[in-house]
């Protein structure tokens, strides 16, 4: 499922704090952006039964929003603006959405 694949790139958060490593975070990042945008498309070129099609292009548009603020945490030219991008790619994506796309 889309949601899993998603929650697996955010589980690998790197385990120095970002000023002892700031690369990792930078791949972390890179794999994240990745992995949100391989979902959306996933959702977005899947054929789907006609009640969900809405919402999952819903979902499919969040993901790519979220993928587009990872991408720019990647790169990030410190740690302020990195936590700012990735904090703003958690806020592209509604519980809601993630519930419904789960069920």
């Amino acid at each position: 499922m889309a949601e899993a694949a998603v929650l697996a790139a955010l589980d690998v958060m790197p385990a120095e704090e970002y000023a002892g490593d700031p690369d990792a975070y930078e791949d972390w990042a890179k794999r994240a952006s990745k992995a949100f945008a391989d979902q959306s498309r996933r959702l977005r070129d899947g054929t789907w039964p006609a009640v969900a099609q809405s919402l999952l292009r819903a979902r499919a548009a969040e993901l790519d929003k979220a993928s587009g603020h990872w991408d720019k945490a990647a790169g990030a030219r410190d740690e302020d603006d990195f936590w700012t991008h990735q904090g703003r790619a958690e806020e592209a994506l509604t519980q809601e959405a993630q519930r419904t796309c789960s069920a």
